[in-house]
């Protein structure tokens, strides 16, 4: 921490090099531009404080008083031309504290103050160059692989990632990034606990969920605002936290339009007669308990409005590769069950439509798309693969328009857009269910997938996809994780490929424990075949990194997005 007081600068060109990481401190002298109307206004000393919350380097705050109520813009220019500017509001004031949220890392920036009295009258107030602070040796490399920069869509790109470390994600770190178009970061947050699925609330806010079942509300300096955790697992709550009546939080979470919380938990319940194997169709079966997912509604006070149980919604006994997997929820429920529970259905993405009050969700394990009514609780229609669906659920699968149409497996995201189309990220992992054999992690492949869906006939249909196995699309594999956006402006697609596992020698693989996980955002166009604009890797070589989502916003200040 710097402290340096009015007799020690000198105005208009001070530079000031912060020492340490963890904050900056800065009290300009007061400087007023001979001749103005606003530089008496200035009543003491502008001070500049980078870092306060100690985990977001390249934000700070302004702040000074006035002699009469004005209203003031910070702006701020690096030594390379960018900039970025920041008001303290629509009404005057003679208190102003001003979040500046834009600074690159490791360079000087001019720090420009400018008021604006009652009559009118504006000019430059105060001025100062802040050398902005290095980003922490954890910083993940950046690596812009393609650049089109006439083509894309404008704005900026946050990235939330989780860290692997001995094959393991680390319950200890998250990462969180905001970078332009040349991979350059302008945003940064480190945080005590993985950083998973993100939502940016109306307030400009952060909303994220970890691995350890609590929601996070941060605001854009990394100050810890509120936390809700579930309360049927989560031993050692946040201090203050809101408890809601779970098992666990887990993949995904909204904000509806009524300000409640959507979020996907879970539930486990003994099931008789159920499988020990995945491969093996007469293995014996055998009465186990069973993790299912639950979909939830509630309100910022933690009271639940609305709870879904999909063990009363679809049949337990079709499963999906993966069904028997006892790993992601061993640690959730230690101490409570005898011993790790099957995964059997691993929901990871949902998304509401006000207009028709319904909620689609996905489920990994029995690569599935569920809509339900809201009001009514029940479903409404499901697609996927349909192998193992029995009666009275078969009845509910959308059917195909083109009998061939390629099927998603382990999908993650759907997403509905303006145009009332559906959007998947079909991460293709196996690309089968039990009992037919999965495919190798050569033989799989990953894919954007855009699809019309017909409620009416009861019928859906594939329309736009990235990626596949054909001689003249892009081969990828991107097994768990990741999501599909449709830009507004330009029509472009941002597909986060948040979890890519590699061998040494390049080769695909399907699970993170395998190999190295690294991660790609790649923007293309929305036409087929599409094409290729913008695409950053993330690869970092001491340890692994996956991305759940990634998105692109208009600006690190909300209302403009």
């Amino acid at each position: 921490m710097i402290n340096l007081f009015a007799s020690d600068i000198t105005p208009m060109n001070k530079t000031i090099t912060p020492a340490v990481f963890l904050g900056l401190v800065v009290a300009v002298a007061a400087w007023a531009q001979q001749g103005s109307d606003t530089g008496s206004a200035l009543a003491g000393p502008l001070v500049i404080e980078m870092n306060p919350s100690g985990r977001a380097p390249l934000a700070g705050v302004a702040s000074f008083t006035t002699t009469e109520p004005v209203r003031a813009t910070i702006t701020v220019t690096d030594n390379a031309g960018h900039s970025f500017s920041a008001t303290s509001g629509d009404e005057p004031a003679t208190e102003h504290e001003i979040m500046l949220l834009g600074f690159r890392p490791s360079r000087p920036h001019q720090v420009s103050l400018t008021l604006e009295t009652a009559n009118g009258a504006s000019s430059e107030a105060a001025r100062v160059s802040v050398i902005s602070p290095e980003l922490p040796y954890t910083t993940v490399p950046l690596d812009v692989t393609a650049f089109r920069p006439d083509a894309m869509e404008p704005g900026l790109t946050m990235i939330p990632m989780f860290r692997w470390m001995n094959q393991n994600v680390d319950p200890t770190y998250g990462q969180m990034v905001v970078v332009d178009d040349e991979g350059e970061i302008v945003w940064y947050y480190e945080a005590p606990h993985t950083a998973m699925e993100y939502k940016r609330l109306a307030n400009g806010n952060l909303l994220y969920l970890g691995f350890d079942r609590i929601l996070f509300e941060i605001d854009m300096l990394g100050n810890p605002v509120r936390h809700w955790h579930a309360s049927g697992t989560v031993r050692t709550p946040p201090d203050g936290s809101i408890p809601v009546d779970v098992d666990t939080f887990h993949h995904d979470m909204l904000i509806m339009p009524s300000g409640n919380i959507l979020a996907l938990a879970t539930e486990v319940r003994e099931v008789a007669d159920w499988y020990t194997s995945e491969t093996d169709p007469d293995a014996p079966r055998e009465t186990q308990q069973i993790i299912s997912d639950v979909l939830v509604e509630f309100e910022p006070d933690g009271t639940i409005i609305n709870r879904w149980n999909f063990f009363d919604l679809i049949d337990p006994y079709r499963i999906g590769y993966g069904s028997l997997a006892k790993d992601f929820y061993a640690v959730a429920y230690e101490g409570i069950l005898e011993e790790p529970a099957p995964d059997w259905t691993h929901m990871n993405g949902i998304d509401y439509d006000p207009a028709t009050d319904s909620i689609v969700i996905s489920t990994n394990h029995l690569s599935t798309v569920f809509k339900l009514d809201r009001a009514t609780g029940e479903l409404e229609w499901m697609f996927g693969d349909p192998t193992g669906w029995r009666e009275p659920w078969s009845e509910l699968l959308l059917e195909p328009e083109d009998p061939d149409m390629l099927w998603s497996y382990h999908h993650h995201t759907p997403k509905w857009t303006s145009a009332g189309t559906l959007l998947l990220y079909d991460n293709g992992a196996a690309r089968a269910l039990p009992f037919n054999p999965p495919l190798t992690p050569e033989q799989s492949f990953s894919r954007a997938v855009e699809y019309a869906i017909d409620e009416d006939r009861r019928t859906i249909r594939e329309i736009w996809t990235y990626g596949g196995p054909g001689p003249d699309d892009e081969r990828f594999l991107s097994s768990f994780v990741s999501e599909v956006d449709l830009l507004p402006r330009t029509g472009n697609i941002l597909v986060t490929s948040g979890g890519r596992v590699r061998d040494r020698e390049g080769n695909p693989l399907l699970a993170p424990f395998q190999g190295h996980p690294w991660l790609t955002i790649t923007e293309v166009t929305h036409r087929q075949p599409a094409e290729k604009i913008w695409e950053v890797a993330i690869d970092d070589p001491r340890w692994g990194m996956s991305s759940f989502r990634a998105d692109r916003i208009e600006s690190l200040y909300w209302g403009t997005d």
